[in-house]
This record gives C-alpha cells, structure tokens and sequence, in this order.
C-alpha cells in the first residue's frame, strides 16, 4: 500500500510542477516587448512549453488574448509548431 500512495503522491507533485513550469513560462513569454525585450527569456520559456502535453494547447492558446503582438507571435507559432502532430 505505501508504494502506491507514494507512487501517486509523486505523480501529483510532478503534475502540479508541469502547471507551474507552464504557468510561468506563459508569463515570461506574454512580457516580452520591443527591441528585443525579454527575448532570451521567452526562448528558454518556449523550450518549457514544447515539452508540454498537448492537454496544454488551450490554456497556451487562452494566454494570447489581451498579449502584446510581440507575445501573442510567440504564442501562435508555438501554436502551430508545438504539436505537430496535432
């Protein structure tokens, strides 16, 4: 019994780092600005969203309302190269 209570312990814990990671990688990507503002940032941001479950595409897609146009491009190209298999 103790196995499985850990076992599922840890996959709640993984599962609640994954919406954090995406979270804030969202927020880092949706402050990016002119001239390069924040883009190293939004970079290693948009690496954590690749590696996210397709489950994710909607609450990625959600964040482009009310982004900057800078963000809101950074958004929808993950959009469509982020699951190509989708």
């Amino acid at each position: 019994m103790k196995p499985l209570l850990s076992g599922l312990l840890a996959v709640a814990l993984c599962t609640a780092a994954q919406a954090a990671d995406l979270t804030t990688s969202i927020k880092t990507i949706r402050a990016v600005g002119p001239e390069g503002q924040g883009n190293a940032a939004a970079a290693k941001a948009w690496q954590t969203l690749s590696k996210a479950e397709a489950s994710a595409l909607p609450q990625i897609l959600t964040a482009m309302d009310g982004a900057n146009p800078l963000a809101a491009n950074w958004l929808r190209v993950f959009g469509h190269l982020g699951f190509p298999g989708l």
